[in-house]
């Protein structure tokens, strides 16, 4: 039986309110730093950041390279043997890059669960927002209500017509202002603005590559998708079978965790 740990380093903000750093300002160009909480299989809680100007934004989320998480784990498992397995994902992580222009959307995944590290492009999608009249102030900005169903879950944000461009966090998008707080219902995915600051910052460059990643459309997404348990058993099993003989291998059980996803596209209509 195969055990998992996971190492999760927290990084907490003491300051929850989204303040407000104007240079040169332009409400069409910035930079927004988001609390990121999120609970589903693994609690990660780091600090994301937003670029974006008046045609793109690029997310990228601050996840830790492995050596990092390798020396935590050293710290908190002296004893353990370690067994670097190489693979093809690296301490990137997570980056969507959105463009108004080509009305496109480009996301570099590091799917660690499944050893594969992909490019994701894909039509933007089009998120049906319900706009409410419930207000409030985020930091220093008012901001308004939206919700939407996006890929298996439904989201509320709070948007702020201050600051008059449709991006934010993640994949979510659209609306008449840029997007300050956002959550899905559940309470297990949660973006909010810790701060947000106004100034030029000209062109966004294309996301980072390092010439490994499989470039993949949204059909193919979506099979992988569909069939993550598998694909993620066949990982576990490529990465032990150096280690084990034939006749073990062929014995062994396996027990996987659940892995929750953030999207999903049981709904056919899902874009």
């Amino acid at each position: 039986m195969i055990k998992y740990l996971f190492f999760i380093t927290l990084l907490i903000s003491q300051n929850v309110q989204a303040q407000q750093n104007i240079t040169n300002s332009d409400p069409f160009n910035g930079f927004v730093v988001y609390q990121q909480n999120i609970k589903m299989s693994t609690t990660a809680i780091n600090n994301d950041t937003l670029k974006f100007n008046r045609q793109r934004s690029i997310f990228s989320w601050n996840l830790y390279s492995s050596t990092d998480r390798l020396q935590k784990a050293k710290q908190e498992y002296p004893t353990a043997k370690v067994v670097k397995v190489p693979g093809a994902t690296d301490g990137r992580g997570q980056i969507t890059l959105f463009d108004t222009v080509k009305d496109s959307m480009y996301s570099r995944m590091n799917m660690i669960n499944i050893q594969k590290l992909f490019l994701l492009k894909e039509k933007a999608s089009q998120l049906d927002w319900v706009i409410a009249d419930s207000s409030k102030m985020v930091g220093n900005y008012s901001t308004q209500k939206a919700t939407t169903h996006f890929r298996g879950r439904n989201y509320t944000v709070w948007f702020s017509p201050e600051i008059p461009v449709p991006f934010g966090p993640w994949k979510l998008h659209g609306l008449p202002g840029l997007i300050l707080q956002a959550y899905d219902e559940s309470g297990n995915i949660n973006f909010s603005a810790i701060e947000v600051t106004l100034k030029n910052v000209s062109t966004i460059d294309p996301i980072p590559l390092t010439g490994k990643e499989e470039v993949i459309t949204l059909v193919e997404y979506k099979n992988i998708i569909d069939n993550f348990d598998k694909l993620h058993k066949q990982a576990v099993l490529k990465t032990v079978r150096p280690y084990v003989s034939k006749e073990d291998l062929a014995n062994m059980t396996f027990d996987l965790p659940n892995i929750e996803l953030m999207e999903s596209f049981e709904d056919p209509t899902n874009q």
